[in-house]
């Protein structure tokens, strides 16, 4: 979304493996377009740019993820434990913190022995969040946390699962006061 969308006619791509249209839209939608793109089979795992073109110019650069897992949208609202959405993994959840206070949870099942890697994109999507991110058993006791990973602005937990059962990752701002001791 942004101001002068109107009539959108392409898009460009930082990378040639990257083939996209824009999706007609209606007069409602006059300051959003929606992308349709499709990478090649050969293209890596990673962060991409693309540009729409309009009769006025070109619009600046949009970060796109380009993954291999599946992609789900964040399901609100999710401000504590008992509002979670679960989903099954592998997967990649695509959501927002809107505001300052903004907290987000997504549940999971896991099983011993299993190592399970979560991360927050912000940062590196052009975001200026800075967010945590805590991992938190079944019993809610955090068992992992992080703000920023190796040297990064953006949160990373990497942890093997000790006990079967429903794990919970907990999403908010760094400004945020929280109960948690990470």
């Amino acid at each position: 979304s942004g101001k002068n969308l109107l009539a959108p006619r392409g898009v460009e791509f930082s990378d040639a493996r990257l083939q996209g249209k824009v999706v007609p839209g209606d007069a409602e939608r006059a300051n959003e377009a929606w992308i349709e793109f499709t990478p090649a089979a050969v293209l890596p795992r990673g962060g991409y740019q693309l540009a729409i073109v309009t009769d006025g110019g070109k619009s600046g650069t949009l970060a796109i993820e380009v993954d291999d897992l599946p992609q789900l949208a964040e399901t609100e609202p999710n401000p504590s434990a008992k509002q979670a959405a679960t989903v099954s993994l592998p997967a990649s959840v695509w959501g927002t913190l809107a505001e300052r206070g903004d907290v987000d949870h997504v549940a999971f099942d896991a099983k011993a022995g299993q190592t399970i890697v979560c991360e927050l994109s912000a940062k590196r999507l052009g975001s200026s969040l800075n967010g945590v991110l805590t991992l938190l058993d079944p019993a809610g006791e955090v068992v992992a946390g992080n703000n920023d990973f190796d040297g990064q602005e953006d949160p990373l937990v990497a942890y093997t699962i000790h006990s079967d059962g429903r794990y919970r990752s907990e999403e908010h701002t760094s400004e945020l006061q929280s109960h948690h001791d990470l």
